[in-house]
């Protein structure tokens, strides 16, 4: 079945158009190829990488490293939107809009780890045995300053509109700090290693995240992972001449996600001014309202994943074989969910349900022909992947949301999650035909 957007019954087809320009005097509709030659963006991104570290050896087999990063990204953004465009006759009065955005923001990291090997302790080239610990820190600092100058004169060009703000009028400037993100982590792994048959690791993570409030703000994830390589078995001799790897895997991890803007948890307020007759008094006032609601009971969305795992090598490793098979269930989900009218806002970020996808992968490698001077090789891989929703929000069945398109012409919604169903179904009218 095909599935047209809803935002196309809403429109009349028999309207007459009586503009000189050619567009729909009754309607908010322009020609989008106008529209598309009468837009200008100009962008200018700067980024600068500044990474170190340091290694120290202790003592025999115990060493301290440190690495340390800073990124600082600054881009600038001009938005131009002409007479055609949609942005200039809804909010322009059919003159042109300029846009002038600038984003900064700073990312510090620290990771300090301790790294000792066994091997001098144990003193048995059959076992392998190392442990290393580790502390990281992740900060980020950001701005944007968004400055919004409307009704310039109608001949304006893009350029004209850059160089001469002032022939506009300004409406809006806005100037948003965001709270610092911060993202510490304590975390822990061993390896150990019998005579390169038996694998074994273990790895556990403790993240604290500043997007969350402090009952919630720390996510532990364990995992684990196990290898027999049966092609280094003795009952497996025979095969050497062929068969150069053999390898059973399996495993289990858990991963935490953060995902979401900071301050969510708490409310974010914005401040304009207004007149309105019989409000008070009919006098110009300065009044604040939350932008969002908060919701302090956010939480880690978090992802539990099993695999089981194949590794195959032939003839002197010519042909490579990998298969892996999984299944990774989120539950938690960070997730921007609708409130009633009656919340008074639109909506706010929620933990949402539980999904899970189970899938297959597979690869082959190849090396055709190899010489001193040319090699030919071959990759191909190929996944399936089936998901499904597991869970949504208590009593709640389906989970309806809007396509920016249809959202910003009726508000209708374009996309369903239902339970017992695949995620990224679209939802809408079925196209039947054209009138005729």
């Amino acid at each position: 079945a095909h599935s047209g957007s809803q935002a196309v019954m809403i429109y009349t087809p028999f309207n007459f158009t009586d503009s000189s320009d050619g567009s729909e005097p009754h309607l908010q509709l322009t020609n989008p190829l106008v529209s598309v030659a009468d837009n200008a963006r100009q962008q200018s991104r700067q980024t600068f990488n500044y990474n170190g570290s340091f290694t120290w050896e202790f003592i025999d087999n115990l060493k301290f490293k440190t690495e340390f990063g800073l990124d600082h990204y600054y881009n600038k953004d001009k938005r131009f939107y002409g007479v055609t465009t949609y942005n200039s006759r809804i909010n322009g009065n059919n003159q042109p809009i300029a846009v002038f955005t600038s984003k900064e923001r700073k990312t510090f990291r620290n990771t300090n780890t301790l790294n000792y090997d066994f091997k001098k302790i144990l003193k048995n080239k059959d076992h392998s045995l190392s442990l290393l610990v580790g502390q990281e820190l992740i900060k980020v600092k950001s701005n944007t300053d968004t400055d919004e100058v409307r009704f310039y004169p109608k001949l304006f060009t893009a350029d004209q509109a850059f160089n001469l703000s002032s022939q506009g009028t300004a409406f809006s400037t806005d100037k948003f700090y965001n709270a610092d993100d911060i993202l510490l982590s304590y975390f822990a792994r061993a390896n150990y290693d019998f005579q390169g048959k038996y694998l074994a690791s273990a790895t556990f993570r403790a993240d604290g995240s500043s997007k969350f409030s402090k009952d919630n703000r720390w996510g532990f994830f364990p995992s684990a992972a196990l290898a027999w390589r049966m092609s280094s078995e003795n009952f497996m001799e025979s095969t050497k001449s062929w068969l150069d790897d053999l390898k059973l895997r399996i495993s289990y991890g858990t991963a935490g996600n953060n995902n979401i803007p900071s301050d969510q948890t708490s409310t974010i307020w914005s401040a304009g001014s207004g007149a309105s007759i019989g409000w008070m008094n009919n006098m110009s006032s300065y009044w604040t309202t939350g932008a969002q609601m908060a919701n302090p009971d956010l939480k880690w969305e978090t992802t539990e994943q099993w695999n089981a795992g194949l590794d195959l090598g032939f003839f002197d490793e010519r042909i490579g074989i990998t298969m892996d098979i999984y299944r990774k269930t989120t539950r938690d989900l960070l997730l921007d969910a609708s409130l009633p009218f009656s919340s008074g806002y639109y909506s706010a970020t929620k933990n949402i349900g539980k999904v899970r996808n189970d899938g297959l992968e597979l690869s082959l490698n190849t090396v055709n022909f190899q010489t001193r001077a040319f090699k030919w090789t071959t990759n191909f891989n190929i996944s399936f992947n089936k998901n499904k929703v597991l869970a949504l929000s208590e009593n709640q069945t389906a989970l309806l949301t809007a396509a920016q398109f249809d959202q910003n012409y009726n508000g209708q919604s374009s996309y369903i999650a239902k339970v017992g169903l695949p995620m990224g179904l679209m939802y809408g009218y079925v196209y039947e035909g054209t009138y005729k």
